[in-house]
């Protein structure tokens, strides 16, 4: 004869067998941190023979500041790994440095990417956080410092990739005695012969031709906006007629977290509005009681003799 168990005998086997679905949930599985990268960028000039026309307009105004936006960190100097790179470019015919930025920052997605601004010379009260003073004796120098060689922004993103995002605009020195600054009015040219120019002679044909046929301005601005796809520990150069770019990127260890503010010190609740506080110490010591006749004077004692 089979064997069958009662019906209450199968709830609670199947109540063991069961996870305990009401008691503590199970745990979640731990969220991989956002990694963090150290990058650097160099920015140099350069001479090419592709006559690229300049952009002379519509530039935006250069930086205030160069201070890292907020979320960033400045460089770790002992995982920088373009010193070499940028020691060849200084000692180089044909190069200029302009800038070596550096800096930590997190992965950010593309539409939560912070720039990171770029400016040479940066502003006088402008500390110069995580940017490479330049070496006076190979790097390029500026006339001023309101009319800045360089200035624009370098964004870095994550998304299945880096990307790297540079906006950067560049304004050469005029060379010295051949090219008036910007803004100054040239004088007319005096024609063949001594005749002013506003004189109303006529000319001969191919007379006064000269100051027509002058060289064309210098360049007064260049613009290099270019977005690149980077891997990680992969040295990537970004060309430019005018400019030259060399960019890395690492991954590095996140920052610890920010130790939590110490906690208040507790403070003794105060009387209720309206009370008359009750003072807290050691209760007062009773008063002596009199005894009577203790004021009255004791009787004269005879000694003997």
């Amino acid at each position: 004869m089979r064997f069958r168990p009662p019906i209450a005998w199968t709830g609670l086997l199947l109540a063991l067998a069961l996870p305990a679905w009401g008691a503590a949930p199970l745990p979640a599985p731990d969220q991989k941190a956002e990694p963090w990268y150290q990058v650097e960028v160099i920015v140099f000039t350069q001479q090419s023979d592709d006559d690229e026309q300049p952009v002379a307009t519509d530039a935006p105004p250069p930086p205030a500041s160069t201070a890292l936006p907020e979320g960033a960190l400045p460089a770790l100097p002992d995982a920088l790994e373009l010193g070499p790179v940028l020691q060849r470019l200084r000692h180089a015919p044909g190069y200029r440095v302009l800038a070596y930025r550096h800096w930590r920052q997190p992965g950010w997605a593309a539409d939560q990417a912070r720039p990171v601004p770029v400016r040479f010379p940066p502003p006088p009260e402008d500390a110069g956080a995580a940017i490479t003073a330049p070496d006076p004796a190979t790097d390029a120098t500026a006339p001023s410092q309101d009319t800045p060689l360089l200035w624009g922004t370098l964004t870095l993103s994550r998304a299945r990739y880096l990307h790297l995002d540079l906006d950067l605009w560049y304004r050469p020195e005029p060379p010295s005695g051949d090219r008036q600054a910007p803004g100054v009015e040239t004088p007319a040219a005096e024609p063949p012969g001594g005749a002013p120019a506003d004189s109303g002679e006529p000319l001969a044909a191919g007379e006064g031709m000269e100051a027509a046929t002058e060289a064309p301005p210098v360049p007064l601005l260049y613009h290099l906006h270019q977005n690149r796809r980077m891997r990680s520990r992969e040295t990537h150069y970004i060309d430019h007629p005018r400019l030259g770019v060399i960019a890395r990127a690492i991954p590095v260890e996140p920052p610890p977290p920010p130790a939590p503010p110490p906690a208040p010190e507790p403070v003794a609740p105060g009387p209720a509005p309206g009370t008359n506080p009750t003072p807290v110490g050691p209760p007062p010591a009773p008063s002596p009681t009199p005894v009577p006749g203790a004021d009255a004077a004791a009787p004269a004692v005879t000694t003997p003799e």
